[in-house]
């Protein structure tokens, strides 16, 4: 969600409150979810507390320690920029590397980092008291239970003697080659990049349909949904014309097939790597040119849904669109839409105060015209950075 900014217009219909975000699991992770909630495309300090042996860290995030992994080269005691860029399943953030570049989005884990951060602070347990001792056993338990996919061999508990070992699935081997030769590939995309602008011109209010068309088709032909395209086409509801505008085919109708037992290449690998972090992150972001010399950002995601009461009605999905233009007269504006149900909700940030008051001297002729089209506004929030560094 876009953080709320100071200078605002009185929403169309009283504003309700944004359904809370709350991660399924141990409650310290909930709470870190929560206090992030208004911080999403924020960037945010981060404090490298520790190193742990398995190579990830734990940073000081928002006054909480979080584990997570960061670009080589990273030292204890050094302060990192971090961007919020999702909340679900769990915080996710985006990291510059030493180059000043960005690397691929690291998740953070709350109630792991402050067990492993006890546990680094306390490495002598034959010199503690019993009681220190237990709630550091405790601590490490918990740690454990939340790390137990990354960490070292030597912090796994031992196994019994007629214990079986375990054995990778062919598609978990495929997977773990996959997110190896990903991580591997410098700078490893974060979005879909567009290869060609969206529109040839600057639209106009009755371009409206031909718009939407567009961006559906953006996402529809990116190739991350291209293995559920290639399904319908097996049962005869897609046409083959279709899967021919996606990057796999693309790169099939070129000349390169796949070979069965070839190693993953660097191009194919980060590129699943993204359709993997979408699925699990239910985010799905796109880079590229809405018309020639117009460069925009767009990011869909799905908030988690909110546990269920017994007895009460399933909650609403809230569905969030994100996007970011700059504009050689009005600069930088990002907006975002959240559907919450039959609700909508429009929040709108602007560069400067003199950009805000543009748009909020607009705001009643956007309102009308959602209203117009059968989506009106639930609330509508424009708010100006004050010009500030």
């Amino acid at each position: 969600m876009l953080p709320r900014l100071d200078a605002s217009i009185a929403p169309v219909t009283p504003v309700r409150p944004a359904l809370a975000i709350e991660a399924i699991g141990d409650p310290r992770q909930a709470q870190f979810a929560r206090s992030l909630q208004t911080l999403v495309g924020t960037s945010l300090p981060g404090q490298v507390l520790a190193r742990l042996t398995d190579g990830s860290f734990v940073v000081r995030v928002n006054g909480t320690p979080a584990r997570m992994q960061l670009p080589s080269g990273a030292q204890v005691g050094a302060d990192i920029p971090l961007t919020l860029i999702g909340l679900s399943p769990r915080p996710t953030f985006q990291v510059a590397d030493l180059a000043g570049g960005t690397g691929a989005p690291m998740m953070a884990e709350a109630d792991a980092g402050e067990a492993a951060l006890a546990e680094h602070a306390q490495p002598g347990a034959a010199s503690q008291a019993p009681s220190q001792a237990g709630a550091k056993g405790a601590l490490a338990g918990t740690a454990l239970r939340a790390n137990a996919g990354m960490l070292p061999a030597e912090k796994l508990p031992a196994l019994e003697a007629d214990s079986r070992q375990a054995i990778l699935s062919p598609g978990a081997k495929i997977i773990t080659s996959v997110l190896a030769t990903a991580m591997a590939t410098p700078n490893p995309p974060t979005a879909v990049q567009g290869s060609a602008p969206l529109l040839a011109r600057l639209p106009g209010a009755a371009d409206t349909p031909a718009v939407a068309a567009e961006l559906k088709h953006a996402v529809e032909s990116s190739g991350l949904f291209y293995e559920s395209h290639l399904r319908e086409w097996s049962e005869g509801k897609r046409p083959l014309a279709d899967l021919a505008r996606e990057p796999q085919m693309q790169r099939v109708l070129d000349g390169a097939p796949p070979r069965p037992g070839a190693p993953i290449d660097g191009q194919t690998a980060p590129f699943i790597n993204l359709q993997l972090g979408s699925h699990e992150q239910q985010r799905l972001a796109w880079q590229g040119h809405l018309m020639p010399g117009q460069p925009m950002q767009w990011e869909i995601s799905k908030d988690a849904p909110e546990r269920d009461t017994p007895g009460a009605p399933a909650a609403p999905t809230a569905w969030r669109s994100a996007v970011r233009f700059r504009f050689p007269h009005l600069g930088e504006v990002s907006a975002q839409l959240v559907l919450v149900g039959e609700q909508l909700h429009l929040q709108v940030r602007a560069p400067t105060p003199d950009t805000g008051a543009a748009l909020q001297a607009h705001a009643p002729r956007l309102s009308d015209a959602l209203a117009a089209a059968g989506s009106p506004l639930s609330s509508l929030n424009i708010a100006a950075d004050d010009g500030t560094e």
